[in-house]
């Protein structure tokens, strides 16, 4: 009986212990959305930080589930479109984001398929929707 004892009493302990940290920063950047439909015929990147245009993202069905309003006060969305193109294997991401003491870099990988890959033939629209937990002022920056 004392060894049960003994051995419940050690498995709370562990158990006590074994909490998340509440003090884990969370991560700088989380990308919402990402798909090869979607996005505009231009190619343009858009910073949301207000609640106006907040708003259309959260009315969007994918994206309802992943934000909430609280999030605005604390963050900035971006969209990123790579404007229309002539068939699948295209596509826009947000490969890194650093902090530096005044500014947030962003930064941005558009791709294209190999030569003679198999592709979708239908005209795509490439879009990249990324939440930055931050509001400095954002830099882009395009990486190869």
């Amino acid at each position: 009986m004392k060894k049960v004892i003994v051995v419940m009493l050690a498995f709370l302990a562990l158990a006590c212990g074994s909490g998340k940290d509440k003090s884990a920063k969370a991560p700088l950047f989380t990308i919402l959305k990402q798909a090869g439909t979607g996005g505009a015929q231009i190619e343009f990147y858009e910073i949301i930080n207000d609640g106006k245009e907040f708003e259309l993202l959260k009315n969007d069905p994918e994206l309802k589930r992943k934000i909430n309003k609280s999030n605005i006060d604390q963050s900035t969305f971006v969209v990123l479109s790579a404007g229309e193109k002539p068939s699948g294997g295209y596509g826009i991401t947000v490969t890194n984001v650093k902090e530096t003491d005044h500014e947030i870099e962003v930064y941005v990988k558009k791709t294209k398929p190999e030569p003679n890959s198999f592709v979708t033939m239908a005209i795509t629209y490439p879009i990249c929707i990324v939440q930055i937990n931050s509001k400095k002022p954002l830099v882009f920056k395009e990486v190869e």
